[in-house]
This record gives C-alpha cells, structure tokens and sequence, in this order.
C-alpha cells in the first residue's frame, strides 16, 4: 500500500511539477515614468477595449479614447485619439512606449512606458483603506541625491487622505536630523485592481506616482512600483509605534517639500545656484569651533535645494585621500551637519526647462577637505 502510495506521488510531480496557478493579466496598462530620467511619474491607465484604448487618470476619468489599438502597432506608428496623438517608440509583449504628440516638444525622451498589470486577488479598496488608515508603515524607497553613510528610516502616516512622510536620518545610530513633509492620497478600484494614489493638490501639474496593490495583510502591504521597462516590488512594513508619541517627533521635524518630484536639476545649470555669500564664508563657517578629527581625506554633503531657495534630502559620502572609504567621528559629522542645515541663504529657484528637462529644484553638495585634524578647504 505505501508503495503504492509513493508511486502516485511520483507519477504527480513528474505529470503536474508546480501546481501554483499561472498569473493572469489584465487588459490594464499603468503608466510608469518617463525614458529620460526615470524619476517623473505618467500615472494613467491605457485599458485595452478589443480595437480601441481609452486612457484614464488617477481619478478614473477617461481623458481621452484612442481608435486603434496600440498593442497592434508597431515602432514609429502613429495612433490617433480624441484629444491626442501619441508615437509608438516600441512596442513589446506586455510593456509599451508612447510619446504624446501634443507635446511642443516632440522627444523620444519625453515618452513614458506602460506595464500591463496582473490581477491580484484578495485586494480591495476597502480592505486596503480599513488597513492603512492611522497606522504608521516603514517605506524602503530610493533617496534623490546620492547617500552611502547616512541611515535613512522613511515612515508614512495615512489619515483620512493624508498622507505625513518623516524622514529620521541617523549616522552611526545617533539621530542628527528629522524632516517632514505632507501631501494627499487616494485609494482606487477599477476592473478588479486596486491602486493607491499620491497627489500634490496644492500644485496637480506636479505628477505623482501610482502604485498596484498586489497583497494586504495586517502588518505588511506589498505594492507594483511600475518602473520604465520593468516593475518592482515595494513593502509597506506596519510599525508598532504609538500615533500619539510618533506625532510628537513629527512636530520637532523640519519642514521640507520638493517643489516639483519628477526630474531635479544640477545647481550649476539652473542660474548656477550657489550660496550667496559665497563658499569661503561656509567654510569659515564650518571651521569655527569644530572638533578634531584623526582623519584625513573628504567629506561630502548631498542635498536638493528646493524652489524657495531651502534644503533638504540629505546624503552623506566619506573616503579617504586615496577615495576609499572611511568613517569620520559623529561629533565632527555633527558639527558639519548641523552648520549645513542652517545655510538659509540659497537663492529662488525659477524653473528651468530645456527641451526634456523641466525641474524646478537642484541637487548641490559641499565636500570639505582636512588635513592634520582641520577642515582646510571647500568644493565646489
């Protein structure tokens, strides 16, 4: 009988090796972000209607219909819609590229890609709103500007459409900064998908991402980041912190906001945005009553300096005179830090848009030398 028993097992595995059923696709396109930087977000859907397409929002409304089909297409074909016409850049199984012709600026670089979905079952608006609502989730996402020694913990709170970011950056686990920042989001479901949405509502032309929810449990959401010619997974990890006494950290944050999320710029492109007492006066600044260090070689902040002329989005590289790495003493990264952070004298930034690169922030860095235990000099 056992070995009975045994031989049908074998036969099964050999017949029906994984009885995990295949994905199923939708006919749901999601917009990901643009060729060119990959930091500006297009979230539209493009659905999939037979011999036609039709485009919609963030809000699900329908922006424009097109009268073919793009999946039948091929690379330089035109497709015409009721409010535009879009360039097919390529074209391949389940992943698309359009270009949007109304565009003044027709650049392949301008054309955003399309990930077909998948369908996830067990997610639905109202279990992801009952579950993210007043919670507090971890959020492992890439930072702007370059950061290999600062330990960056992104924390969101989601409260009737609300959406509180803090940022808790540490260096060698001691808090040396907080920093806050506050936008808008909803929960959609259309065809059998759930995605959540960011906004910028005080500024709707600043896009923001859309992200698929692929499962919901009690303590962890996994969401699709569609990307440009692929898609990744992001976690959103609940914490088991108190709101009342997280809210309390949140209120001795610094404000900071990005004035536009997608592309930033570099300060020596945008009127060259520089300090405007110049870079002597911070590194007198800086050298003033600074501790001793035993090391020498480099040590270089990364920030963007937003519209208004104020800093955020820190990051910190360190090497050694010969560029390998190396680790200074906390109280001298401190020091250095703390002088940074009050640098309040950036000028305004006006937007600045060549042909496929529109920001309207920067990124800048200040990278001190020292020698025999002194900072000694400053770059740029």
């Amino acid at each position: 009988m056992n070995i009975r028993i045994l031989f049908i097992a074998f036969i099964t595995i050999i017949v029906f090796p994984d009885c995990t059923p295949p994905e199923k696709y939708s006919n749901i396109y999601v917009g990901g972000y643009r060729i060119f930087d990959q930091f500006h977000p297009c979230p539209f859907l493009i659905e999939d209607l037979g011999d036609k397409m039709i485009k919609l929002d963030n809000k699900l409304t329908v922006i424009d219909s097109l009268h073919s089909n793009i999946i039948r297409a091929e690379s330089g074909d035109t497709i015409i819609g009721n409010e535009s016409q879009y360039e097919i850049v390529f074209n391949r199984k389940d992943i698309f590229s359009i270009l949007d012709l109304s565009n003044t600026i027709s650049n392949f670089k301008l054309a955003s890609v399309y990930n077909r979905a998948k369908i996830y079952p067990d997610c639905s608006k109202e279990k992801l709103s009952k579950t993210l609502e007043n919670n507090i989730w971890e959020f492992d996402i890439s930072e702007p500007n370059p950061n290999k020694d600062l330990s960056i913990k992104t924390t969101l709170l989601f409260s009737n459409n609300v959406l509180s970011t803090l940022r808790e950056y540490s260096y060698i686990n001691e808090l040396i900064h907080l920093e806050k920042e506050t936008k808008h989001f909803h929960i959609q479901e259309y065809k059998g998908l759930v995605f959540l949405c960011i906004e910028d509502r005080d500024k709707p032309k600043n896009l923001l991402p859309i992200y698929q929810v692929k499962s919901i449990s009690e303590n962890e959401i996994k969401l699709i980041n569609f990307r440009v010619r692929l898609t990744e997974e992001l976690s959103l990890v609940k914490q088991q912190i108190n709101k009342n006494k997280y809210l309390e950290v949140v209120n001795k944050a610094v404000n900071f906001k990005r004035c536009y999320d997608g592309f930033q710029g570099e300060y020596y492109a945008n009127d060259d945005t520089t300090f405007k007492k110049g870079n002597q006066w911070i590194l007198k600044n800086v050298q003033s009553n600074a501790p001793k260090t035993n090391k020498d070689g480099y040590i270089n902040f990364h920030y963007t300096v937003n519209c208004n002329g104020h800093l955020g989005h820190f990051g910190l590289e360190q090497m050694d005179r010969s560029f390998e790495p190396i680790s200074y003493e906390p109280e001298f990264v401190k020091h250095i830090f703390d002088k940074i952070k009050t640098l309040n004298e950036y000028p305004k930034i006006n937007p600045w848009h060549p042909d496929y690169a529109y920001n309207e922030d920067v990124h800048g860095f200040l990278m001190f030398k020292t020698e025999s235990g002194k900072i000694t000099d400053i770059c740029p």
